[in-house]
């Protein structure tokens, strides 16, 4: 049994890394607070006005950010945004609310920095939420493509992971799908 846990935490570990490496070099909008001009063997040169609106990689932008050189929009999970989602997935009971861009990102972040308990709480119950809507679609015999596009990248994996796990159990236990 030990060894089935260490290979599943070993497959989630590979899988959401693959899944994170995409969200980092995805790019996101940013507003820098003077001009920018960045050579990189990756990207190229990146060149960038005061003030002006532009898009740069997620890990570029994020390391930019600490450093106070420019601001990502919706880069924040401000209490009253979590509150926000969290109200929208209570009240959607079976929708998926949709989340800012790259929310586990800056959720594990915001849970890393544990500066803020009502912050922490919020994301975790958020995450719960959505986690139990997740496993009520596992369920269907078939699900919409605007509910699977409401996942986030994460979650996407999370769905096509258990469905895969729930369909090779049924197939060993119950013999479904081997005839």
């Amino acid at each position: 049994m030990e060894s089935e846990r260490a290979l599943v935490s070993l497959l989630v570990k590979k899988g959401i890394s693959r899944v994170r490496a995409e969200l980092l070099v995805k790019p996101v909008k940013a507003t820098p607070k003077s001009e920018i001009e960045l050579s990189s063997t990756l990207f190229g040169e990146i060149q960038v006005k005061k003030s002006s609106s532009t898009e740069v990689p997620y890990f570029v932008a994020s390391i930019m950010e600490r450093n106070g050189l420019l601001e990502i929009s919706n880069s924040e999970l401000s209490e009253k945004n979590l509150k926000m989602l969290s109200w929208n997935e209570k009240y959607k009971e079976t929708k998926l609310s949709s989340l800012p861009e790259n929310f586990y990102l800056l959720a594990q972040e915001a849970l890393l920095n544990m500066k803020d308990k009502k912050i922490d709480s919020l994301v975790i119950e958020i995450v719960s939420l959505r986690i139990k809507k997740i496993l009520r679609y596992l369920v269907l015999p078939s699900i919409p493509s605007e509910v699977i596009s409401s996942f986030s990248p994460e979650e996407k994996y999370l769905f096509y992971l258990l469905r895969e796990v729930i369909g090779s159990w049924q197939r060993e236990v119950l013999g479904i799908g081997a005839r």
